[in-house]
């Protein structure tokens, strides 16, 4: 047993002895005996991951007759679906979001099993009095995702690997019988189909061409098919979608009853099979640029797309697949197009949003110029994270997520009628009900080789920012807030112990107002937070992402000391107590930060991490061998001896005996994309060292922690492992852990 485990069962104990009289760590870091600090409320960590009265992911039906969202029943996660006609709801126990289907009585939802990934697409009847749950490609050990689903019509397209675990092929899913039909075989190089929306035509496929370090992407579109025969693609059998309940029902992984269906048919030819598209190579895209497919334009021969050809920063384009020509409707040459909000009836982009520290919408069709303002409300002009969260199909009632410092809602806009309804406030207005918040401020610093970073630095609630900070609205551009000014006329806070909490992908970014509540928490704790937008980081144009080739645990890692140091240079920071944590990649950074000299974090937390960049490339998941391609340029290639050594050279594993403090690593047991031995053969490494290392893992959980219970032990454990190191506060013993213990 770890001794930080030891502690935790003492600590229990103790706690339970004393019949709730707390057990509360207070702070031991001088910056944080102020009496505003010491005023600030502690909440419990349940407060974070637990919220008892939290609900999310709503979405209206197409007609408009029904709501659907994520909340809590009991202890446990449940969809709730209301008639708006009626006002009846039912429950369901389910514990992933889900979306409504075409013809707005059932739900469709992805759910695998322990956080393994191998997600199944799911369907249920939201007009049934209880939960019956189908599995719409009940095939083993494979993963299907939802297509699309085609607009006037309850078919739906899929992506499946059950015939080869690398690649997806494209199928018609038919509602009347449940018959899968394989629209397109994948050769073993496609990456990504694009569908007609309306009538679930294939149109075009995006195929990697060329060697190893001459990729290319061929966009090909179809020009004949040729008719099923002998040679056509085959169909399998599945149980129809509308059919009985099946008299073998199962329990599906924390989701309630799942229909058994009838048993998957041998592939073989069928009469019905879809024909077999002849496709034709148009042009080709440097396998390095960026190109995001959005969504086919009315004319059906172009594309709406986020594309960085011929630019360092992605714009908006109109893409015409004939030839690959672009018309730009958006672009800014400092910050990528983030993404767009489309007409389903026109097929027009009616609004897009970049992200450059703030979020900023651009409304682009005249008819859309009244939502700003109604999803802003009352707030006014208030920086803000809108989420478009989905709309019926006449296009006048709206549901977006709106987020705010000091709270947010999710709301239901009206635009016939100007009507603004509140369906549920966010978690962080009910935090900030109870005590004030850190909030999260854009920052900006310049690394050593003269390249401008951006970030975020939340502040524990009583500090003050001697810096003023543009944000940016949903309405329009950048504004200095009343608050922020007031904040700069404040003096600087002196010397705070801070985390550096790094972002995964690395193909990633941090974003203002994001809903992760770990700021907030880390905040509340005593903690100063810096979050940096490090090279290679997505958002910033090409050159920026690009910058970080060959970079991992290089100037990928001297960013972050970089934007560090600065805080350190105008007093916000206390130098001798600095953590450095993230999960995936951020992981990885914070392992690299602990191993790296000079010795400038006191400790670190890895959750599901990279300890070994040659093994993590090696044990890719088999569904990712089109990208893969990406990481061989960026990291290095395992294959070849001279890369494999620089690899292992920026292995944190290499270096598990030179660790400058103790270490927490946290990990999912069924991670299919770094796998739990990267974790325990770091552990084994650290103590063989002599070094402090305690490993948490976490059965239920895959490559992140979605479960409340997963996300509770991890919060108590960052919460206790910090106030040890840094010597911020902890809450201690949180009666929810008694509960976590037996779910």
């Amino acid at each position: 047993m770890s001794g930080l485990r030891k502690w935790s069962w003492v600590a229990l104990a103790a706690c339970l002895s004393l019949l709730g009289a707390g057990c509360t760590t207070a702070p031991s870091h001088p910056a944080l005996h102020t009496p505003a600090f010491e005023a600030t409320p502690l909440l419990p960590v349940r407060a974070f991951v637990a919220d008892l009265d939290g609900s999310g992911a709503h979405q209206i039906s197409p007609d408009g007759r029904r709501l659907l969202w994520m909340a809590r029943q009991g202890l446990g996660p449940a969809m709730f679906v209301k008639d708006l006609e009626s006002g009846a709801v039912r429950s369901y126990p389910v514990r992933a979001p889900g979306v409504w289907a075409r013809d707005s009585r059932h739900v469709l939802l992805h759910m695998d099993q322990g956080g393994n990934e191998n997600t199944h697409l799911l369907r249920f009847d939201a007009t049934a009095p209880t939960l019956q749950l189908q599995d719409l490609t009940p095939f083993p050990r494979t993963r299907a995702v939802l297509h699309a689903q085609i607009e006037d019509s309850d078919d739906l397209l899929v992506e499946s690997n059950h015939r080869d675990p690398q690649v997806f092929d494209l199928y018609r899913l038919e509602a009347a019988s449940g018959r899968l039909r394989l629209l397109a075989r994948n050769p073993g190089d496609v990456a990504r189909w694009l569908t007609d929306p309306a009538t679930g035509r294939l149109v075009a496929r995006a195929a990697r061409r060329g060697g190893p370090g001459q990729e290319q992407w061929a966009v090909e579109v179809v020009v004949a098919e040729v008719p099923a025969g002998s040679s056509a693609a085959p169909s399998l059998a599945v149980a129809p979608a509308a059919s009985a309940v099946s008299s073998t029902a199962r329990v599906w992984p924390d989701a309630g009853t799942r229909t058994e269906p009838t048993p998957v048919t041998a592939m073989a030819p069928s009469p019905d099979a879809a024909p077999e598209p002849v496709w034709q190579e148009r042009f080709r895209i440097d396998f390095m640029a960026q190109l995001e497919p959005l969504r086919l334009a009315a004319d059906g021969r172009s594309l709406w797309a986020l594309s960085s050809r011929g630019r360092d920063t992605l714009a908006l384009v109109r893409l015409d697949l004939a030839d690959g020509q672009e018309e730009v409707l958006l672009h800014d040459p400092a910050t990528d197009v983030a993404g767009a909000a489309f007409s389903r009836r026109s097929r027009m982009p009616v609004a897009a949003w970049l992200e450059p520290d703030a979020q900023v919408w651009r409304v682009l069709d005249p008819a859309w110029a009244d939502v700003p303002r109604l999803l802003a409300g009352p707030h006014g002009s208030a920086p803000s994270r809108v989420t478009l969260m989905g709309a019926t199909d006449d296009e006048r009632r709206l549901i977006a997520s709106v987020l705010r410092a000091d709270g947010g809602e999710t709301v239901l806009i009206d635009r016939d009628t100007g009507r603004r309804e509140v369906l549920a406030e966010a978690a962080r207005s009910r935090l900030a009900a109870r005590t004030p918040l850190g909030v999260q401020q854009p920052r900006q610093w310049t690394a050593r080789d003269g390249r401008p970073l951006h970030g975020y630095l939340t502040l524990p609630p009583g500090a003050a920012t001697a810096t003023a900070t543009g944000v940016a609205t949903a309405a329009g551009p950048a504004t200095t807030t009343a608050a922020a000014e007031a904040a700069a006329t404040t003096q600087p806070p002196t010397r705070l112990p801070t985390v550096v909490y790094v972002h995964g992908g690395p193909w990633a970014r941090d974003l203002h107002l994001w809903p992760d509540p770990l700021p907030t928490f880390l905040a509340n704790r005593g903690y100063a937070v810096l979050q940096v937008n490090y090279r290679g980081s997505t958002g910033y144009g090409r050159a920026f992402r690009d910058a970080a080739i060959g970079e991992f645990g290089r100037a990928m890692h001297t960013d972050l000391v970089d934007a560090l140091d600065a805080l350190v240079a105008e007093g916000t920071t206390d130098p001798a107590r600095v953590a450095i944590m993230g999960y995936s990649f951020g992981g990885y950074a914070a392992l690299v930060g602990m191993t790296t000299p000079p010795a400038r974090f006191a400790c670190g937390i890895s959750g599901v991490g990279v300890t070994d960049l040659a093994r993590l490339i090696e044990d890719m998941p088999p569904y990712w061998s089109l990208g893969r391609p990406m990481w061989l340029r960026f990291a290095g290639d395992p294959a070849d001896p001279a890369q494999r050594a620089e690899l292992l050279a920026r292995s944190p594993l290499t270096h598990a005996a030179r660790a400058q403090g103790p270490v927490l690593l946290l990990h999912g047991a069924n991670d299919p994309r770094v796998r739990l031995d990267q974790a325990t053969r770091m552990h084994e490494a650290l103590r063989a060292a002599g070094q402090v290392s305690t490993l948490q893992v976490f059965p239920h959980a895959g490559h992140g922690f979605h479960r409340w219970q997963d996300n509770l032990r991890a919060y108590r454990l960052t919460e206790d492992f910090l106030a040890g190191c840094l010597g911020g506060r902890s809450a201690g013993f949180d009666l929810f852990e008694l509960g976590a213990a037996v779910l």
